[in-house]
């Protein structure tokens, strides 16, 4: 699920499939560099970690437990259920949305 402010993508309508794009090959990007064996982009990847975060130890990566990145963006339908029930309340979200009203690939 991505959060998003929408006012610079209602002005620029554009801007919305060229973020979905960037978006998701950066995810698979990461994706590679962390879940896929020999991770061919580990180095860059931990260096942007070590560049913008407050890690600056690289063995703190090395030794971290990543959080799963799904490289499609698929989510369980119990967890969508669990993060709206999260995110409703501490945001003016206009509608929960629910799992029939998203791609079917999407959902599991």
């Amino acid at each position: 699920m991505i959060r998003v402010n929408t006012e610079p993508m209602d002005k620029n309508p554009k801007l919305a499939p060229d973020f979905a794009v960037t978006y998701f090959k950066r995810l698979r990007y990461v994706y590679d560099a962390i879940f896929v064996k020999g991770g061919k982009n580990w180095a860059e990847v931990i260096g942007l970690v070590l560049r913008y975060t407050r890690v600056k130890d690289k063995s703190v990566s090395d030794r971290n437990q990543w959080s799963y990145l799904d490289p499609n963006e698929a989510v369980e339908r119990e967890s969508l259920r669990e993060r709206q029930d999260w995110h409703v309340p501490q945001s003016p979200a206009e509608a929960v949305v629910t799992p029939a009203a998203t791609s079917p690939q999407g959902i599991r």
